[in-house]
């Protein structure tokens, strides 16, 4: 059973230091998860403002490069001509050798405004020129007799007029109307080209043909491995099919992967947006991605920003790491705090409880002291008054008890002495009817000397009256006289009264009062085994104490009735001890004695299996 106390002390400071954690901690989380809540709000939006940012450089980088290619191709031939064939050969070489730069361009193509390639040089510097350029002059113009005193000296190659018909490809028809023509990009021969193409102008802005270049993009994918989204996002642009062409080498994709499988991709395609609106999470090689995306009108291409959540958001990570740290920290501090303050609060209520249980255990004589200038002060000051009418109660009780109980001793000693005499005839003869209602009387006054003996003992006990002699005692002895003074009882029941004397057991003790632990103990065993079961009677020796254990095959007892079993006037009440006479003192008087014998009993019992009584004393 739970001691008085114990639990009650326990609960309360729980609950004070739960309560002491709530008050403090709740608050503090609301304000944290508002401000992570905040925070992670406000990161989504910086994760968008800087995919933004690194698509609009990304989109600002190759832009510049196309420029610069662009700028580099424009030709401008500085003569009022109305076509290209108007130029000599030579010029036409000066004009694509001095524009063609094998850092740029792997091929220059010049196209005369009707569709017909003119003049083509490649990345060796070979030089090549459409026969129909020949068509447009006579055969003794010196146009003629140049370009071919240049065949002659292989500074030039003719090419037919079948050839060179690209009147129908897309860079002579988007040049030919104004418009710079960027290509798709391509693999040729194991190289990424892409084909651009411009105007050619005369001096008098007049479109007299077009200038077309096959151009390596190898820089243009420097440009793009080079950009950085965050630690570890990148860069893709995607062709107008949606295909991997360039990517960042943080990307987790392969070349050529096909993109529209993402719902953002489908949606940037569909509605080729310029602006970045939103961006969209998705997991890839089990990790989690942010991707978002915008349009580049100028190439057709689509430009994403890829970048892993846990980078992206790592400021929030970091946050939430150091607030959990923090939190944690406060949470010990609290703990700490909570501790000590209901340690102050419930060290008064520990007093009390404690002085309640001195109280039940009979101890009136010492106060609580209890100083902390507040109501638990005031109640302690209540306390030890009570305690003390209590006290002055209780040895009013006693002294009532002894000196009744000392008066009515007298009285029933002398009607028991008469009773025994009238039983026994010495006032004559009686009849059977009397004899019968004599012996009842008899019973009853026995009943009566005992328990005026009891009490008797326990108004000594308590008054610090009663008187222990402690000396050498052969324990063994003292059982086979109890035995023996107890056998008439135990041969009514027919209960054997085991016991193996293997010689002295000296224990510290009074041998009166041992005896009467004794007769006492096995009296009740007796009493208490229904049938023909048998008492057992051990020793035990455990460092200096002998413990003496008396079993019987009684009713036994449960968990609670063992509990209150030493208390003062209890017995336990069932069917099964209802016939059984007592007045429910011996057991109180027994711990009494063994206590102030410096020892120790108790019991251990089962219900409807028996029961186990011992006791310990010290060795002699």
């Amino acid at each position: 059973m739970m001691k008085l106390g114990q639990h009650k002390q326990k609960s309360f400071r729980v609950k004070l230091i739960f309560i002491f954690l709530f008050v403090a901690m709740v608050p503090l989380i609301a304000v944290a998860w508002s401000n992570f809540y905040l925070v992670t709000q406000n990161r989504e939006q910086n994760v968008l403002e800087l995919q933004r940012l690194a698509l609009a450089n990304a989109e600002d980088k190759v832009s510049r490069l196309f420029n610069e290619k662009i700028d580099n191709l424009q030709l401008v031939v500085s003569a009022p001509i109305d076509t290209l064939y108007q130029l000599r050969a030579s010029d036409i070489k000066f004009l694509l050798e001095s524009s063609f730069s094998p850092g740029y361009y792997k091929r220059l193509d010049m196209i005369d405004k009707t569709g017909n390639l003119l003049a083509t040089i490649g990345k060796d510097s070979d030089f090549s020129i459409n026969k129909i350029y020949l068509d447009n002059f006579s055969s003794t113009s010196p146009y003629v007799s140049e370009l071919e005193s240049m065949i002659d000296e292989k500074k030039a190659v003719y090419f037919s007029g079948i050839e060179g018909d690209l009147k129908n490809l897309p860079d002579f028809q988007t040049a030919i109307l104004g418009d710079n023509y960027f290509g798709p990009k391509e693999e040729v021969d194991g190289e990424s080209v892409m084909r651009i193409a411009s105007q050619i102008m005369n001096s008098e802005n007049e479109v007299i043909g077009v200038i077309s270049a096959e151009i390596n993009t190898l820089d243009i994918q420097k440009q793009i491995e080079l950009i950085q989204v965050g630690n570890e996002g990148g860069i893709i642009i995607l062709d107008s099919e949606g295909l991997i062409i360039y990517q960042s080498k943080k990307s987790p994709f392969l070349y050529k992967s096909e993109m529209t499988v993402f719902p953002l991709i489908n949606k940037l395609i569909e509605k080729k947006q310029i602006g970045v609106s939103s961006y969209e999470e998705y997991i890839y090689n089990e990790k989690q991605r942010v991707l978002s995306g915008r349009y580049y009108e100028k190439l057709n291409w689509y430009f994403l920003s890829d970048w892993p959540v846990k980078d992206a958001f790592s400021v929030v990570g970091n946050l939430f790491s150091q607030t959990s740290k923090i939190f944690f920290g406060i949470i010990v501090l609290v703990v700490v705090i909570a501790l000590i303050f209901s340690s102050q609060v419930t060290k008064p209520v520990k007093k009390l409880t404690e002085g309640v249980k001195r109280i039940k255990e009979g101890k009136l004589d010492q106060d609580i002291s209890i100083k902390t200038d507040d109501e638990f002060e005031v109640l302690g000051e209540q306390f030890n008054e009570m305690t003390k009418v209590l006290k002055e109660n209780k040895e009013l009780r006693d002294e009532f008890v002894f000196v009744a109980a000392h008066e009515l001793r007298t009285p029933v000693t002398a009607i028991k002495g008469y009773l025994s005499m009238v039983l026994e005839g010495g006032f004559g003869e009686i009849n059977d009817k009397t004899k019968d209602a004599l012996m009842i009387c008899n019973k009853s006054n026995e009943r009566l000397v005992q328990l005026v003996q009891d009490l008797l003992e326990i108004a000594r006990s308590e008054a610090g009256r009663m008187k222990i002699e402690l000396k050498k005692n052969n324990i063994n002895e003292l059982i086979d006289t109890t035995i023996g003074e107890l056998k008439s009882l135990s041969d009514e029941k027919g209960i054997k009264v085991s016991y193996k004397n293997e010689g002295d057991r000296p224990v510290l003790a009074d041998q009166a009062k041992l005896q009467e632990v004794l007769v006492n103990i096995v009296g009740n065993a007796i009493k208490y085994t229904k049938g023909d079961g048998d008492i057992e009677i051990w020793h035990e020796e455990k460092e200096e104490f002998l413990v003496t254990h008396i079993k019987d095959h009684g009713i036994g007892m449960t968990k609670e009735e063992v509990d209150q079993l030493f208390s003062k006037f209890y017995r336990a009440q069932n069917e099964d001890t209802a016939n059984i006479q007592g007045t429910g003192l011996g057991l109180f008087i027994c711990k009494e004695i063994i206590n102030k014998m410096k020892g120790e009993v108790w019991v251990e019992s089962e219900k409807g299996k028996g029961s186990v009584f011992s006791f310990k004393l010290k060795k002699e």
